[in-house]
């Protein structure tokens, strides 16, 4: 495994957030969820850490790897804040459970957090280990546009047997925090972005403008490329 270098503080004090997804387009909801997380719950640094070869993602991802570490990569650049793990073998099958643990070996006493959606979370008990992984490492959910929070606390209680938490406010993440409970967190703001990249995709395909919807740096490339598009180049 390849990842950048992390700069932040050192890791007796780093709390350091993983964000997995297909990121097929990564696009402005995804780096304002990793910056309030940031934010709510003092993570020193997001790694953004897109599929390589998932399991459970490699037929309803549309963009091979490079492509998409290529966006991912334009998104966080020039952010301190934001790291990009990239997979030195994309071909293999890529687990949430091996990526763990080369964290923890790598970084031991840095306190992990994987941030995803709320629709990769319904598929957790499909991973493998799946049904450890919310006890292992702290998971912070987004609801995706569309998705339900009645269904997803019914799944985490009665599939993950585990609470799921809402935190709204910084009170909210410091009390749980404090508590040291264990169980899921639903993290929520009125400020995150409500999109997903199914819309981006559906948009570049039309030749729909995509001005703030991504960073600039995607918006370009995505329209240099011609992704999403019948004349996308490889």
């Amino acid at each position: 495994m390849k990842r950048d270098t992390l700069k932040s503080p050192s890791p007796s004090k780093m709390r350091l957030g993983l964000y997995g997804g297909s990121f097929d387009p990564i696009h402005n909801g995804h780096l304002r969820f990793a910056a309030l997380s940031a934010h709510f719950f003092s993570l020193s640094r997001v790694v953004f850490v897109p599929d390589a070869l998932s399991p459970h993602t490699y037929k309803t991802i549309s963009l091979p790897y490079p492509h998409r570490v290529k966006m991912v990569e334009k998104a966080v650049e020039g952010i301190p804040l934001f790291g990009l793990h990239r997979y030195q073998d994309p071909s293999a099958p890529s687990y949430t459970k091996d990526l763990l643990e080369e964290y923890r070996r790598t970084i031991p006493e840095a306190s992990l957090f994987f941030l995803l959606g709320s629709d990769a979370f319904l598929k957790v008990l499909t991973w493998k280990e799946g049904l450890e992984l919310p006890r292992r490492v702290r998971f912070l959910v987004a609801l995706r546009p569309g998705g339900r929070e009645d269904l997803l606390r019914a799944f985490v209680e009665e599939r993950v047997h585990l609470p799921l938490f809402t935190v709204e406010s910084l009170e909210g993440a410091k009390a749980l925090e404090e508590e040291s409970r264990e169980g899921v967190i639903l993290f929520r703001h009125p400020s995150m972005v409500r999109l997903s990249s199914s819309q981006i995709r559906e948009m570049a395909e039309r030749r729909t403008p995509l001005h703030g919807l991504v960073p600039d740096g995607v918006r370009r490339y995505i329209e240099e490329k011609r992704l999403y598009t019948s004349e996308v180049e490889s």
